[in-house]
C-alpha cells in the first residue's frame, strides 16, 4: 500500500524578502579609538615612528614639582617610587638580619645564648654523602656547627671538653722520635735515630744533655740508650692505646646518643671538675642544645634511630640546663634553718672518720694530757721509687721505724751507706809555733764590746724607756681582751634553736617528748614537695614545708662510685631511751621505704622534684622510757604499717646534689675516668 506525501506548507514570498536584508549599522559613540582613519595630531607635535624613538628616562623631582621626562615634558607619574634618575635596574631585595630590629644597646644586654637564638633559625647545613660511614658524618656535622658563632675562651674550652669525650680530638702528644732497635757501637748516634731527643728527656731520666749537633758516641752508655728505647716503645704504646679508645668514644656516641649525653652531663661532668662551676653547669647544656636542634633541624642524617637518639639526647640537655644549676640551689640550701637546730638540740649523730681521729685525739689529749700518736698498721719503708708513664719500680733500701728504741734497722742503714760511699782518710796535723804564739796571745785579751758597725747603734746604749712611745714600750706585751669591744673577722656565730623556726609550744613538747632514734647515710630521689600547711592538724607539717624522698633506684655496685647502697647508722648504742624507743618504733627499711624530711618553707623553694640528694637522715620518734618499754614489750609487738605523726625526719649533713639523670659510664667505655685509665691526659697537660 502506498504511503501519502506530507504536503509543504505555503512559503510567504514577501517574508523571504525581509530575511535577506542586512540591518542598519549601530552608531560610533566615541570615534577617535577608530583606526583607520588617524587622528590629525595637534599643532607643535611632531609623530615620530618607533624605530626613530630613543629613550631618556625621566627626572625625579627632589621637591613637590610635577614629575617631567628627559625632554622636559611632562609625565603620568607612576605609583612606584623612583630612587634614581634615568633608567637603572630594580634595586634587589635585601633580607633582613636576626640583629635589625635590635639597638646596639639591647644587643650588649643579651647573653651569649640569646645572641645565638636570634640568627639560629636562618643557619644551613651542607648536604653530606650518604654513603659515608655514620662516624666520619658525624664529625662532619661538627664542623658545621662550629662557623659564624662568636666562642670566647670559656665557651671554646668547654666545647673541647665535650669533643674529648665523643672523640673527635684526642688529648695525646704523638711520642716525638720513632722506634727503632737498639743501636750497636759502630752505629749513627743516638740522636740522628731519634729527632727530637732533647724534647723527651727529662731530670727523672737521669739523662746527659746531648748536642743534636755532635755525635754522642762514648757519652751515652748502653744502659742509658736502652731505657731510652724502652720508653719510646711505651709512647707509642700509650699513643695507640688512646687512638683506639678515641675511636670506640666516637662509635659510642653515634650507637647511644641518649645515654653518653646523660653519662657526659654527669658523672663525667663532675669527674673531670666541671659541675663546680655554675658558669660551666650553665653554658655546657646550651651548647649541646644548640647543636642538637642543628642537627635535627637541617635533617641531616637520614638514619631513623640516629635521629631518634638524638631527639632523646635533645630532651636530655634541655633537662639539664635546669637540673645543673638545681644542684647549687639545694647544695646552699640545705642543710637549713631546721636542720641546724635539731643538731644543736641533739648533738651531732654522724662523723667523718677523718672527724673521729680529731674527735678522738681530742678527747684523749685532755685525759692524757699527750699528743695521740696515729695508728700505723704498717712499718714504714725506706724506697727508691722510680717513675716512668705510670710504671712504679720500688726497691727496698730498709726498714724505718721512729718510734723504735733500739735502732737496729736505722744504724744498718747508716752503717752500709757509710760503707759504700764514704772512706775516712786520715790526714796528720802539725802546729807551727807561729799558731801557739797566737793561742797565747789570745788568753791574755780581756773581753770588751764590739763597735756597732750596722748603722741602728748599740741597742742598749743611753736607753732611756721615759722617752720611748707608748706602742714602743708597749711592744710584744699582751693586751688585755675585752670580749664586749671585740669584733669577730669571721662575723658572729649564732647557732639556730627550735624556737627560732617553730612557736615556742611546739619547741618545748619536742625537746620533752621526742629523741632521734635511727640515722641513714644515703642518696634519695625527691618525689614530692609539700609546703607548709597552715590548716593541718599536726602542728609540724603546719609550721614546716615537706620533703617526700624515696631511695635512689640503682645504686652503683662500684666501691669508689658516687651513689653507693644505703648505710644505717648505729648512734648511741649504750644509750637506754634509745634504744627503748627505736624498739618501739616502725620497722624500716632503707632500700624500700619512702622518709618525709621536715624543712624550713625558704629552704624548700629551693628544692626541686627528680634530683637527686645525698645526705644523713636523721628520723626522730616518740621518746620511750626503759621502764615503759619493759612493761610493754609482752603486750604486743613492734608497729607496722604508714608512719604516724609522731615520726619525722631532718637533714643533719648534705653530702652532695645530683641530676636526676645521674648515669655512670661502664668502665670499658668511659675512657676520660682517671680510675679506669690513669694514663689518660687532655691536651696540654699530658706529659
Amino acid at each position: 500500500m502506498a504511503k501519502k506525501k506530507k504536503s509543504r506548507p505555503p512559503v510567504d514570498s514577501n517574508a523571504s524578502a525581509e530575511l535577506s536584508v542586512p540591518p542598519a549599522p549601530k552608531p560610533v559613540v566615541d570615534p577617535k579609538w577608530v583606526w583607520p582613519p588617524f587622528p590629525s595630531p595637534p599643532e607643535g607635535v611632531t609623530i615620530i615612528g618607533f624605530h626613530q624613538f630613543e629613550p631618556k628616562g625621566i627626572v625625579v623631582s627632589l621637591g613637590d614639582e610635577p614629575e617631567v621626562d628627559g625632554e622636559g615634558i611632562r609625565t603620568v607619574e607612576l605609583l612606584a617610587r623612583h630612587t634614581v634618575g634615568g633608567g637603572g635596574h630594580r634595586k634587589a631585595k635585601v633580607k633582613k638580619g636576626p640583629f635589625a630590629d635590635i639597638t646596639d644597646e639591647e644587643l650588649r644586654k643579651l647573653t651569649w645564648d640569646k645572641r645565638w637564638e636570634l640568627g639560629e633559625h636562618l643557619r644551613k647545613a651542607q648536604p653530606m654523602d650518604p654513603m659515608e660511614p655514620l662516624e666520619e658524618r658525624f664529625k662532619q656535622s661538627v664542623q658545621q656547627f662550629l662557623p659564624n658563632r662568636q666562642w670566647d675562651p670559656s665557651r671554646q674550652q668547654l666545647w673541647d671538653q665535650w669533643r674529648l669525650y665523643v672523640g673527635i680530638i684526642s688529648g695525646v702528644k704523638k711520642p716525638q722520635g720513632r722506634k727503632s732497635r737498639l743501636p750497636e757501637d759502630d752505629e749513627r748516634p743516638l740522636v740522628e735515630l731519634n729527632p727530637g731527643l732533647e724534647d723527651d728527656m727529662s731530670e727523672e731520666e737521669d739523662l746527659m744533655e746531648v748536642d743534636s749537633q755532635t755525635p754522642i758516641e762514648g757519652q751515652v752508655e748502653e744502659g742509658d740508650a736502652r731505657r731510652l728505647q724502652e720508653r719510646l716503645a711505651r709512647d707509642y704504646a700509650k699513643y695507640e692505646r688512646m687512638i683506639a679508645a678515641k675511636d670506640e668514644r666516637t662509635l659510642f656516641w653515634v650507637t647511644e646518643p641518649e645515654k653518653a649525653t646523660k653519662i657526659f652531663l654527669s658523672s663525667h661532668f663532675r669527674d673531670r671538675g666541671l659541675m663546680w662551676s655554675e658558669p660551666q653547669a650553665r653554658d655546657m647544656p646550651l651548647l649541646l642544645c644548640f647543636y642538637l636542634s642543628f642537627v635535627l633541624r637541617n635533617k641531616m642524617f637520614p638514619e631513623k634511630d640516629f635521629v631518634r637518639g638524638y631527639e632523646k639526647a635533645l630532651v636530655v640537655a634541655q633537662r639539664a640546663c635546669s637540673e645543673l644549676l638545681y644542684t647549687f640551689r639545694i647544695s646552699r640550701a640545705l642543710p637549713d634553718k631546721w636542720g641546724h637546730a635539731c643538731k644543736n638540740q641533739w648533738g651531732q649523730k654522724y662523723h667523718h672518720p677523718f672527724e673521729l681521729y680529731f674527735i678522738n685525739s681530742s678527747q684523749a689529749n685532755h685525759s692524757d694530757g699527750g699528743l695521740v700518736e696515729p695508728h700505723i698498721e704498717h712499718e714504714a719503708k725506706l724506697v727508691a721509687a722510680n717513675y716512668d708513664l705510670g710504671d712504679q719500680e720500688v726497691e727496698e733500701k730498709g726498714d724505718v721505724n721512729n718510734s723504735s728504741n733500739d735502732g737496729s734497722a736505722n744504724e744498718a742503714f747508716l752503717e752500709e751507706v757509710t760503707a759504700e760511699d764514704i772512706e775516712p782518710v786520715s790526714v796528720p796535723i802539725e802546729e807551727s809555733p807561729a799558731i801557739e804564739q797566737n793561742h797565747e796571745a789570745a788568753a791574755e785579751i780581756e773581753p770588751t764590746k764590739a763597735p756597732s758597725v750596722s748603722g741602728w747603734g748599740d741597742w742598749d746604749a743611753d736607753f732611756d724607756p721615759s722617752r720611748a712611745s707608748d706602742l714602743a714600750r708597749n711592744w710584744g706585751m699582751q693586751d688585755e681582751i675585752v670580749e664586749d669591744t671585740v669584733e669577730n673577722a669571721w662575723g658572729e656565730i649564732v647557732l639556730e634553736k627550735l624556737t627560732d623556726v617553730v612557736d615556742e609550744t611546739l619547741a618545748s613538747s619536742l625537746i620533752r617528748s621526742a629523741i632521734p632514734i635511727r640515722a641513714e647515710k644515703s642518696t634519695r630521689r625527691i618525689i614530692d614537695i609539700l609546703p607548709p600547711d597552715p590548716t593541718s592538724s599536726n602542728p609540724m607539717t603546719a609550721s614546716l614545708a615537706t620533703l617526700v624522698l624515696q631511695p635512689w633506684p640503682i645504686p652503683d655496685t662500684d666501691p669508689d662510685a658516687l651513689v653507693q647502697p644505703p648505710v644505717m647508722i648505729d648512734m648511741d648504742p649504750e644509750d637506754a631511751v634509745v634504744q627503748a624507743s627505736k624498739r618501739k618504733a616502725r620497722s624500716f627499711d632503707p632500700s624500700k621505704h619512702d622518709i618525709r624530711v621536715y624543712i624550713h618553707k625558704e629552704a624548700a623553694s629551693e628544692c626541686k622534684v627528680g634530683m637527686g640528694v645525698g645526705a644523713v637522715w636523721v628520723q626522730v620518734d616518740k621518746r620511750v622510757e626503759p621502764k615503759d618499754d619493759e612493761e610493754e614489750a609482752g603486750e604486743g609487738k613492734r608497729k607496722k604499717g604508714k608512719s604516724s605523726d609522731d615520726e619525722w625526719w631532718y637533714v643533719e649533713r648534705l653530702e652532695w646534689a645530683i641530676p636526676g639523670y645521674w648515669t655512670v659510664g661502664e668502665a670499658h667505655r668511659d675512657f676520660t675516668r682517671h680510675e679506669n685509665h690513669p694514663e689518660y691526659a687532655y691536651a696540654g697537660f699530658s706529659d
